[in-house]
């Protein structure tokens, strides 16, 4: 693990009662694995191979991060504690999905064997994607998460868009592959068509069924990409109604 900080300020203030050090840093930009916050602020206090870190707040853009908690044993730096973020997409530049917000909340821990990883819950609200295959907009997210620098994992995923709603499970790695299996709780067939077809057929119908995407998402859209469904569809209202079943590869 490492990192890079400019324009640090430190300020130490002895505290006889203890003893220890009461430390107030600032860095107007620290790079992280995978990230840059252009300005971090930190008040702790320093022990016998012991920090306890009252506040840490970093900022990216509109988007704030804050942790409390400890750093253990020096030589062999062990660090747990809450952290708490509010964050606009757009700020996270390793992020596909460039649109939207979220609010975050989880358990961080870090030790030289086993590394970095979060494990919580996440609420987005008004994400969207877009490519030349199709664009997303308005969706919502519900999920408990576990992350480390190359994975995200979700576990009892909720997501509802104007398209329709999916539960499961998903998951990410390096920030570009992904995986996700579930079922479509809700699809508008008239919705799905237009999102991805030209000229979409003037069918009418509520699709439901297991439904696994995977692939790759990029800037320049989705690579890769493999769907399977076993999809079952009831009529509903329309120019034309239909129903049946629809298994997909």
């Amino acid at each position: 693990f490492s990192f890079l900080a400019e324009g640090l300020e430190v300020k130490l203030t002895y505290d006889k009662r203890k003893p220890r050090y009461l430390v107030t840093l600032e860095a107007a930009k620290v790079r992280l694995p995978g990230a840059l916050t252009h300005r971090v602020e930190v008040t702790a206090a320093l022990e016998a191979n012991r920090v306890s870190l009252e506040r840490v707040r970093a900022f990216m853009g509109e988007s704030v991060a804050e942790f409390t908690g400890t750093l253990e044993d020096f030589r062999h730096p062990k660090i747990d504690g809450q952290v708490r973020a509010s964050v606009l997409l757009r700020d996270i530049e390793m992020s596909p999905v460039r649109q939207g917000f979220g609010v975050v909340s989880g358990t961080l821990h870090y030790s030289a064997e086993r590394g970095f990883s979060i494990d919580g819950r996440v609420e987005g609200e008004q994400l969207a994607y877009g490519s030349k295959e199709f664009k997303l907009s308005r969706g919502r997210i519900s999920s408990g998460f576990h992350l480390t620098t190359s994975l995200l994992r979700l576990s009892g995923l909720t997501v509802e868009t104007p398209l329709g709603d999916w539960a499961g499970e998903a998951a990410m790695r390096e920030w570009r592959g992904f995986e996700l299996n579930g079922e479509a709780t809700r699809v508008d067939l008239d919705a799905l068509q237009a999102a991805f077809l030209d000229r979409p057929y003037a069918w009418s119908g509520t699709v439901r069924g297991p439904l696994s995407l995977q692939g790759e998402l990029t800037e320049a859209g989705l690579r890769n990409g493999l769907a399977e469904a076993e999809l079952s569809i009831e009529p509903k209202d329309g120019e034309i109604p239909v129903n049946g079943q629809l298994d997909l590869v």
